[in-house]
């Protein structure tokens, strides 16, 4: 029962921009920002002077941070892989046995 209430807590838990700066090592500068270009979470006006944030909301878009930067490290391993294959820059000849390094 204890699990669900600390669950609950977190969900119901509400942050002020100093607290999600402090949390995401954000600029308070930046996170209105990138809500702006809808790349951080949306808050929730109390009244116009007052926003705050879900911590779930916030945990939520760490971790598709997390997931997002893993998969782009992933594409640029492919995308540095050369296009041509091993097999376009090696040519055999047949009149020697020897192997010919085609550049280019």
């Amino acid at each position: 029962m204890d699990q669900q209430n600390s669950s609950t807590n977190t969900e119901a838990q509400l942050l002020r921009i100093n607290d999600v700066a402090r949390l995401t090592t954000l600029s308070k500068s930046c996170i209105n920002l990138w809500v702006s270009d809808k790349r951080f979470p949306e808050p929730i006006t109390l009244c116009p002077t007052v926003k705050v944030w879900r911590l779930n909301d916030i945990v939520v878009w760490i971790d598709q941070q997390s997931v997002k930067s893993k998969n782009q490290a992933a594409d640029k391993k492919i995308a540095n892989i050369p296009s041509k294959s091993i097999k376009d820059t090696v040519e055999v000849d047949a009149e020697k046995p020897s192997l010919k390094i085609v550049h280019g």
